[in-house]
């Protein structure tokens, strides 16, 4: 049973996913990146093997992560409530089966872990996050009162095959930057 159904924003291209209650309920779903209107009624997309480059292009926040320090955390829901695509949860520690079934939105790759956090002070639950879904959109870092949440740059290191360019590493490197 799907649970959610993924938008394209018309003005920025993202993939939005949006609960089904929230469609039913004639609600009017909202872009996570760029905050305009999502088209209402528009049909399901499916990312192929032809499309996969070209929809990972498109990720504008793909450095940013969201890290979590629990410690802050007083529970508020506040980031829950801004989410756009309802990865985040507040629940109950339990086994992986059992946090899954406490997300909003379904998961759609099981394989990959769930962030669960060290539990929460005021109530021993955890915070879940589904970062297939996040779209790295940084609203739960500026909706958070209190900087549990924070949008942290990271890093990907790709190796290149500089050896066949025949050149030192420190000319190597200047010939990757930009500009």
């Amino acid at each position: 049973m799907v649970d959610s159904q993924l938008i394209r924003c018309p003005s920025c291209g993202a993939n939005n996913r949006v609960p089904l209650q929230k469609l039913e309920q004639e609600l009017q779903p909202i872009c996570g990146r760029c905050r305009n209107p999502l088209p209402i009624g528009s049909k399901p997309f499916a990312v192929t093997d032809a499309t996969f480059a070209a929809e990972v292009e498109r990720c504008l926040n793909c450095d940013l992560q969201t890290v979590f320090t629990a410690d802050l955390c007083i529970e508020c829901d506040a980031c829950i409530d801004i989410c756009p695509v309802d990865c985040l949860a507040i629940a109950p520690n339990g086994t992986e089966a059992e946090l899954s079934s406490r997300l909003k939105a379904a998961r759609l790759e099981a394989e990959q872990q769930l962030f669960v956090s060290a539990p929460l002070k005021q109530t021993a639950r955890v915070m879940l996050k589904d970062e297939n879904l996040c779209v790295h959109c940084g609203l739960c870092a500026e909706r958070c009162p209190t900087g549990a949440w924070d949008m942290q740059k990271s890093t990907v290191t790709i190796p290149y095959a500089r050896d066949e360019a025949g050149l030192e590493v420190e000319a190597w490197e200047s010939s990757r930057k930009a500009g």
